[in-house]
């Protein structure tokens, strides 16, 4: 909370942006909670892609300074040396790589993996050291490249339906991720989850068409419709999958 009364203060009393590391998704709802605190000064969250769990927080805007803004966030592509001796990594793979290298981890983003190639959202100041040091993951060897964006990023949509005894968020979290409905509240008590891009704890609020949520390791879904009902009365929701 210190650290970002610090940053929105130096942006308000300097006229610059300030930007904070990467922070997760319990420190968003930190963030969230002081809200009123820092309504002197506008803020917004970006990860460097439409799915982002790891978010940096901007302080000031173009309508205060005059001037645009630019996060400080790079996008590094990561591919196998040679195609066909690449191993089938995962996400732990590559954050125990970049930990070797003895990075802060909160100067990391997100980490997507696609096939067998990898996206690490990371802090500018670091993006140089990790494209020429990180040369191997697990047993293959790789090469980085910085890059503007991918069409590898572009999230695809997969329509999905299931029937809901309410339109509760706990009770469509724990029907699309197929939750009990006490693992559906551990993740609500751990910050796990948001709505419509802000850390939610309240489990029994109601979704309506258009809202979007996510869940911590488990995807990000659109409501985009609430259909019929079953024999027994339940409501069918159509939702869409990030994948």
């Amino acid at each position: 909370m210190g650290r970002l009364r610090d940053l929105a203060k130096r942006a308000y009393e300097k006229k610059i942006y300030t930007y904070s590391s990467f922070l997760s998704l319990p420190e968003q709802s930190i963030l969230d909670g002081m809200a009123k605190e820092l309504s002197f000064i506008p803020y917004e969250l970006f990860g460097g892609h439409e799915m982002a769990e790891r978010k940096v927080v901007g302080f000031g805007s173009e309508e205060l300074f005059g001037y645009p803004g630019r996060f400080p966030v790079t996008i590094l592509k990561v591919t196998p040396a040679i195609e066909k001796f690449g191993e089938e990594l995962n996400h732990r793979d590559y954050l125990g790589s970049l930990m070797n290298l003895g990075i802060r981890r909160d100067t990391i983003g997100d980490i997507l993996v696609k096939g067998k190639t990898g996206f690490i959202f990371c802090a500018d100041e670091v993006s140089e050291f990790i494209r020429e040091n990180l040369v191997k993951i697990r047993h293959t060897q790789v090469s980085c490249e910085i890059i503007e964006d991918d069409i590898e990023l572009k999230p695809t949509l997969i329509d999905e339906s299931y029937p809901v005894s309410s339109m509760r968020l706990d009770v469509i979290i724990a029907a699309t991720c197929k939750l009990s409905r006490k693992e559906t509240l551990g993740y609500f008590e751990r910050n796990e989850v948001q709505l419509n891009s802000k850390v939610i704890t309240e489990n029994a609020v109601n979704l309506k068409p258009g809202d979007v949520f996510s869940v911590r390791g488990k995807g990000k879904f659109i409501l985009e419709s609430i259909g019929g009902t079953t024999k027994r009365g339940r409501t069918y929701i159509n939702v869409k999958r990030y994948q």
